[in-house]
């Protein structure tokens, strides 16, 4: 018997001591990946002073193995303004990390921030990449760098809406996601203001919302992305643009400056009698795609210039009712390869439904007065008429680039206009100002001026043209 129970207590340790030497079995399974409490961490202080803020998020395995996580990373390493902590380790990386079968590990991480630095971006973005079994999956990082104030969706939304709003020019004010003006909401943003939106970013007035951009020369709205950096100041598509939904109304933009998006105004379908949107003394530059686009709109542009996009400087589209006082529209677009197609302005008057069918909308008016439309490509001004619809403009002391096989420029629509004469801008990729010898110096007709004097009688810098014989077409008076 004594025999029987040492053989049974040997048997015993064998197998224990072959359980204790296997080994718990490894996912090793390309498909198998990490799941993460968060993709995106929000550091939401505000710093008023140096400082740093801590969050925290977990990484888990959910499969019934071991998973070895080969890396845990800050994509920018060292450099990066963020520290992670990862299960009680502190660094920039960690290496070969067990998550056992069904179980977490907590991952701490840490920015620190001085707002008062000017060369600090208002945004400061990072990706954590986590690596396992060759995928890389990662958790986006985002804090704010600069004093600012901030407006973005709450956690799970893409948007977030603003109600009746002042955005003033004490601090400016970051864009993170889509900025919904409410309907039946008026957001006012007042002298001075910097408006300045993260990539993906814009501002959607809704149906019976108001926009109201109310600047000076003094102190002109400015509307940009959020990256400071000097190698960003006039790069195109940082943001996604402004966007005048249907049915919003009496929208309002003065002495502003909107740069370096994809479409600068988008305005849709008018509401009541009143203009969907009036410009004045506003300049639109370096979109990736069009500085305004007009479809089925009632739009009045004073004092404006719309140079350098993409695909259009101005496509008034579907319609509409639209009038251009001394404005320059100048596209000298040089991103790429510098093929653009597709002319400074173009104006039509139908649409293309899902069908494929071409829908005509009546143009009620597109009348240009005292402007100028040139740019690089052979032909600027596209004129597309469907036979079906009203199709009313006119060109009335203008200056325009066309080529004469495509868009015809003599006829009772165009009236003392001049054709193919370079205008001859002081630098056609950012000053509009025209030189001693253009051909559009005194050639605009002064009854325009007289007749909308209260916004014609100053030029885009307030510079005096209601003194001379005729003012100079185009936004810009010759000083």
């Amino acid at each position: 018997m004594k025999k029987v129970i040492q053989l049974s207590l040997f048997i015993f340790a064998l197998i224990g001591i072959a359980f204790s030497c296997r080994k718990d079995p490894v996912n090793t399974d390309s498909s198998a990946k990490l799941s993460f409490s968060s993709d995106t961490i929000f550091f939401d202080t505000v710093f008023a002073r140096i400082g740093s803020s801590t969050h925290r998020f977990s990484i888990h395995n959910k499969s019934d193995k071991k998973i070895i996580v080969t890396s845990i990373a800050l994509k920018n390493g060292a450099s990066s303004s963020f520290k992670l902590n990862v299960d009680g380790s502190p660094g920039y990386s960690h290496n070969n990390l067990e998550i056992a079968a069904n179980d977490s590990i907590l991952v701490f991480a840490e920015v620190t921030v001085d707002p008062q630095n000017s060369n600090t971006p208002y945004v400061i973005e990072e990706d954590i990449v986590c690596q396992t079994n060759g995928n890389n999956q990662s958790i986006t990082l985002v804090a704010w760098g600069q004093r600012a104030i901030f407006h973005r969706a709450p956690k799970g939304f893409s948007a977030f809406a603003i109600g009746n709003a002042f955005w003033n020019s004490d601090t400016p004010h970051v864009v993170y996601g889509i900025g919904v003006v409410d309907s039946g909401k008026i957001l006012t943003i007042t002298a001075g203001a910097k408006i300045h939106f993260h990539t993906g970013a814009s501002l959607y007035v809704a149906q019976n919302a108001t926009l109201k951009a109310l600047g000076s020369k003094d102190q002109p709205i400015i509307f940009q992305g959020d990256r400071l950096d000097p190698s960003y100041e006039e790069i195109p598509g940082q943001w996604n643009g402004i966007y005048l939904s249907p049915l919003s109304k009496d929208n309002k933009i003065n002495f502003a400056v909107i740069k370096n998006g994809s479409i600068g105004i988008q305005a849709d379908t008018v509401n009541g009698i009143n203009p969907t949107l009036i410009l004045k003394n506003t300049w639109i530059r370096n979109m990736s795609q069009m500085g305004l686009f007009g479809r089925g709109a009632s739009i009045e542009a004073y004092n404006c210039i719309i140079s350098n996009c993409g695909t259009y400087c101005a496509a008034l589209t579907m319609g509409g009712s639209y009038q251009f006082f001394h404005c320059t529209i100048g596209n000298f677009w040089m991103s790429g390869s510098n093929n653009r197609k597709t002319p400074a302005l173009l104006v039509n008057n139908w649409f293309q439904a899902a069908s494929l069918a071409v829908i005509p909308r009546d143009l009620v008016m597109a009348n240009f007065y005292n402007c100028i439309v040139y740019g690089n490509a052979v032909n600027e001004v596209v004129m597309s008429k469907n036979d079906q619809g009203q199709f009313n403009f006119k060109f009335d002391h203008c200056l325009l680039k066309a080529d004469a096989e495509k868009t015809i420029t003599t006829g009772p629509e165009f009236i003392s206009c001049i054709a193919n004469s370079d205008p001859i801008f002081k630098n056609s990729s950012y000053d509009y100002n025209l030189e001693k010898d253009s051909p559009a110096l005194q050639k605009g007709d002064m009854t325009v001026v007289t007749n909308h004097f209260s916004d014609l009688s100053t030029d885009l810098v307030a510079f005096d043209r209601s003194t001379g014989p005729a003012p100079d077409m185009g936004a810009l008076e010759k000083q």
